[in-house]
């Protein structure tokens, strides 16, 4: 990982970007010590593998990671940054919770992504409302290859075979492709 900066007034902990100055409240970052990083543990290798891990478990473990990795740069901030005269716990709490939010948006797209990679492999499509279509499956092999009997089809067969033909199809709606049997 490369370098950390925080930011004195509202206490945001990340890495060097393309600005040096803090995204919530323009003040000019410093660089977190090396040895900081180490004793807080906030962007360790074992603080990224934890991020990584938020939105491929259950929500209640999505949040207890997400809860432990705000409180590790917590602690950071509160027992290194805290007796600043520039830190603002006001402005600490604001950016916390915007950072809470993002760590929650990335959970709820990481978990979308896993259901929509699912679905792709599993060939199910959902409908408008979110919803799956009922697919008729046939009942003796359990095949959703179905042809449906249509009207025409009927028609023919009684017209061909009398009332033989029409009698067997009668009450029935479709023709499973696989096994040949009639429901």
């Amino acid at each position: 990982m490369g370098k950390l900066v925080y930011c004195e007034k509202c206490g945001h902990v990340g890495a060097v970007m393309f600005s040096r100055k803090c995204k919530f409240c323009g003040t000019k970052q410093k660089i977190v010590p090396e040895e900081m990083t180490e004793k807080y543990n906030i962007f360790t290798h074992d603080w990224v593998s934890l991020f990584r891990k938020i939105g491929y478990s259950i929500p209640v473990e999505n949040s207890k990671m997400i809860e432990e990795l705000l409180s590790r740069k917590r602690n950071f901030i509160m027992n290194e940054v805290a007796g600043n005269p520039l830190f603002s716990m006001e402005a600490y709490e604001k950016q916390v919770e915007e950072d809470r939010k993002c760590f929650y948006r990335i959970s709820e797209y990481r978990i979308n992504s896993q259901i929509e990679r699912m679905h792709k492999n599993l060939g199910i499509k959902e409908g408008e409302n979110g919803e799956r279509p009922y697919t008729p499956r046939c009942p003796i092999c359990g095949s959703p290859n179905l042809e449906k009997i249509s009207f025409g089809t009927r028609a023919v067969k009684t017209a061909v075979f009398g009332t033989a033909g029409a009698i067997d199809d009668a009450g029935k709606t479709y023709k499973c492709r696989d096994c040949g049997s009639k429901f």
